[in-house]
């Protein structure tokens, strides 16, 4: 049954990236199209199953149920079941995050999402600006399975689960790699369950990064090559073609995997075929991989020159390099890192060392950049030695299978301590999640031959896998990479403060809080709308595009939607006041410390949007502006849901502004560039406070009074030069003195 559940599983994730693929050929990325395609296919397919083969099929599906419920009788054991309820509650747990939090990694807000979004805009496939990010050429055949919630729902709400449903899946592959490894069902059982809970997959399974899809279908194909070794039927070739076509179109990386894979097949087809049968169904495996596969090596090669762009290829392996950024495109001048940084010669400099510290620190752990945990460093690390150990024995007796599978573990080391440095194995444990995979089968093999010669020390390790397995879902709730805490987000759902889930960015790290403060009211005042175009500016290290789009996918990016002016060119600076009717509706700076903005598209700065003097700023920090054009403000659904975000956001300060409203009638206008400004502006905005407000840049207070040509204006903090002033109120805050001041001009 665990057989018959991996390969539909491999055959439906096929089916969805391959019908979206050829829809997006052709600009016909719809819904209906989608379901259409897919349906036909699927209703087709059942179809000659029930009229050519009925009487197969019937007793396939009744042996099936009969199976699993004979099966899941006997795995029912105090442990599983402790593991199943375990794997209910942290169902549930993702689940309720998917629904209320907004995607909050890094790389899915940089790489991974914004190109499926503009997708959905479309309705096709297209290259986003790789001058921006060379990652947006990658390919896509995981982030097409986010695809698939993103067009039914059009919102971003369920894509969060494709990954937990890819570690669902992985735990089946697992169990069913164990089978074949003739380990009882109850311990295939259990060690495909803790797939679930080591820390990474934990991490990893709650983002949109792919690096936990690119492990499951390594595992995947490592069954079907599995099954072709010891049954030799062609069926199980297709299904490695199947697998390694969607592998390569995930990352080029798995490039490594699919090599190392081939001395099995190839030894396979030598020992049981022809040569030219042998050459035929190799073939037909190579044939099968190309529809999956090989577009993305395609339109690399036209667009940029280099099928595996943005990766090196050379004597030490697939490096990503940033070729944007080298003098020779596609060139050999790309900047890598020297061997005496890589892992690798630490490695050989001082093995015991490196391998103590590399353990006892499990690099990333607490994050979906790495943590194997302690089940994999106590128990299947020593496990797999011991499959090694058994292998070598094997291959002495020319029996290789064993030696050629086992030996992924040592070459996927290999090839990762040969790319990365030491400095960097904290951010790049999730390249080599399938050992993981390896460590539980492992685990199961040796648990085989432990109930044989210590029968009593299985039910010790099996118990304390459950304790550990535990402990690893309770760190989850301290996880900031991803943030996983839903109990703020259920909290205003239920008292009915919720704006949008981009407000629960405040709880994720690096500048994503800061961010947040323009793209919350961006996303909560065009949900119900068809969206406004969006320009952006940032430094290149944080212009983070996904959350442009909106949770409904609702906005468009404007600097993602000028004509091209050239892969490595950069428009002229932009002048607003030259073409008003394509301008964008609204603007996002934000700056992080002294670095430069990176501009896409025109060139248009702060300064520029200040200078027009049709956008007024909705929200500002000391590092982020946010822009919109006055007169959609002006529009009664956009001003009536700008009152409300105020008021759900500042409730807060708004309470302390009111007291001192009266104090500031009978002025021309309020210019501030405080944060008290956003309270104010929602007191203006329902009448308490008489007077217009103006939220202005920290530089711009006296530039914008005088532009306003009022006699009094209202200042915080300290006077206008150039006034006569006087101060008109105080407000004390837990924080301090607000001092509020009236200038009149003289």
């Amino acid at each position: 049954m665990g057989e018959s559940i991996v390969y539909a599983g491999l055959l439906m994730a096929a089916q969805i990236v391959l019908t979206e693929l050829l829809l997006g050929l052709i600009g016909a990325l719809k819904l209906p199209a989608l379901l259409t395609v897919n349906l036909g296919i699927s209703g087709g397919l059942l179809v000659w199953l029930v009229l050519a083969r009925r009487s197969l099929a019937a007793e396939r599906l009744a042996g099936m149920g009969l199976e699993f419920m004979s099966g899941f009788r006997g795995v029912m054991t105090p442990v599983n079941a402790a593991l199943m309820v375990l794997g209910i509650f942290l169902t549930i747990w993702f689940c309720t995050a998917a629904y209320f939090l907004p995607p909050r990694g890094i790389d899915d807000l940089v790489a991974h999402l914004p190109p499926i979004y503009q997708y959905v805009q479309d309705y096709e496939i297209s290259l986003l600006p790789i001058k921006l990010r060379d990652q947006f050429a990658m390919p896509q055949n995981g982030e097409f399975l986010f695809l698939w919630p993103l067009i039914f729902f059009h919102a971003d709400t369920f894509i969060d689960l494709v990954q937990y449903v890819a570690a669902l899946f992985g735990a089946v592959v697992i169990f069913a790699l164990a089978r074949r490894f003739e380990v009882g069902r109850n311990d295939a059982v259990f060690v495909g369950l803790l797939f679930l809970f080591t820390p990474l997959i934990l991490g990893q399974a709650g983002s949109n990064y792919v690096d936990l899809i690119v492990g499951v279908c390594y595992l995947t194909l490592l069954y079907a090559v599995v099954r072709f070794w010891q049954t030799g039927a062609m069926f199980h070739l297709i299904m490695a073609g199947i697998a390694t076509g969607f592998g390569l179109g995930i990352k080029h990386n798995l490039i490594v995997a699919v090599l190392a894979v081939q001395p099995m097949i190839i030894m396979c087809l030598w020992r049981d075929k022809h040569f030219s049968a042998a050459i035929r169904a190799y073939a037909c495996y190579v044939l099968i991989s190309l529809p999956l596969g090989a577009f993305w090596f395609v339109r690399n090669f036209l667009v940029t020159g280099y099928p595996l762009y943005p990766y090196q290829l050379n004597l030490s392996g697939l490096h990503v390099v940033s070729w944007s950024t080298s003098i020779n495109f596609p060139g050999n001048n790309a900047i890598t890192q020297s061997p005496s940084n890589k892992a690798l010669m630490d490695f050989l400099h001082d093995p015991v060392n490196f391998s103590l510290s590399y353990m006892f620190q499990d690099p990333g752990l607490g994050s979906f950049h790495g943590g194997f945990g302690v089940v994999f460093w106590g128990l299947g690390v020593p496990a797999i030695l011991f499959c090694i150990y058994k292998a070598v024995q094997a291959a002495m007796r020319r029996d290789f299978f064993p030696v050629l599978f086992w030996g992924h573990v040592p070459l996927t080391f290999f090839v990762y301590f040969l790319q990365i440095a030491s400095s960097r194995l904290e951010f790049n444990q999730r390249l080599i999640l399938v050992v993981v995979g390896f460590g539980l089968l492992a685990l199961g093999i040796f648990l085989k031959k432990l109930r044989k010669e210590f029968p009593g020390s299985v039910t010790v390790i099996r118990s304390f896998c459950v304790a550990v397995s535990i402990m690893a879902v309770v760190h989850l709730a301290g996880y900031s990479w991803p943030s996983m805490q839903i109990r703020q987000p259920v909290a205003d759902w239920v008292s009915g403060e919720q704006t949008t889930d981009y407000k629960y960015f405040a709880q994720t790290p690096w500048d994503l809080p800061l961010l947040g403060a323009a793209w919350e009211p961006l996303d909560f005042l065009t949900q119900s709308g068809n969206g406004w175009s969006v320009y952006t500016a940032a430094p290149w290290g944080v212009f983070w595009t996904a959350p442009v789009f909106g949770s409904r996918i609702q906005n468009q990016v404007w600097n993602f939607r000028q004509e091209s002016v050239g892969l490595f060119q950069q428009e002229p600076v932009g002048n607003l006041r030259q073409e008003p009717a394509s301008n964008p509706d609204a603007f996002i700076f934000h700056r992080m410390n002294d670095a430069p903005l990176f501009f896409l598209g025109k060139e248009i700065t702060p300064e520029h949007v200040w200078s027009d003097g049709h956008f007024e700023m909705v929200t500002k920090t000391p590092t982020t502006y946010f822009w919109v054009n006055s007169s959609l403000l002006r529009e009664s659904e956009t001003n009536d849901k700008l009152v409300t975000w105020y008021a759900r956001t500042f409730a807060s300060d708004i309470r302390a502004l009111e007291s001192i409203a009266g104090h500031l009638s009978g002025n021309d206008a309020l210019v501030t560039a405080s944060a008290w400004g956003h309270g104010l502006k929602y007191l203006s905005l329902i009448g308490t406070l008489q007077i217009p407000v103006h939220i202005v840049p920290d530089d711009k207070v006296r530039s914008h009074a005088r532009r306003l040509k009022g006699q009094k204006i209202i200042t915080l903090e300290k006077p206008l030069i150039g006034y006569e002033s006087n101060l008109v109120a105080r407000l004390k805050t837990s924080a301090g003195t607000v001092a509020f001041y009236e200038n009149r001009v003289r």
